[in-house]
């Protein structure tokens, strides 16, 4: 119970951040998308800061970015009040949608 409070509060943090922030201020980057597509959402993250993403490193990064995404929440022993108060959270914060334990 206390991991999910704290994790609430985390992306409390960052949606705080995220909302002080100019419109073309802050990159939201998803592990899954990443993993998906390295070079493109590399390239996005790259674009952003205003840094070159040469074919080269992005095809390097590709080769060492794990082939699937890891669900660690899936090993975790949950007790049914944790997954409902994390359940609580996810439909809560827009942005974790994807993050959901049926997704």
């Amino acid at each position: 119970a206390d991991q999910v409070v704290r994790y609430r509060e985390l992306c409390e943090s960052v949606d705080r951040i995220a909302a002080g922030c100019a419109e073309d201020g802050f990159h939201r980057l998803h592990h899954e998308d990443l993993v998906a597509d390295t070079p493109a959402t590399l390239a996005g993250l790259c674009g952003f800061l205003g840094v070159d993403a040469p074919d080269g490193y992005l095809a390097a990064c590709d080769g060492v970015v794990f082939p699937s995404p890891r669900r660690t929440r899936d090993g975790a022993p949950w007790t049914p009040e944790d997954r409902a108060a994390l359940d609580a959270v996810v439909a809560e914060i827009g942005w974790l949608g994807r993050y959901d334990f049926d997704g």
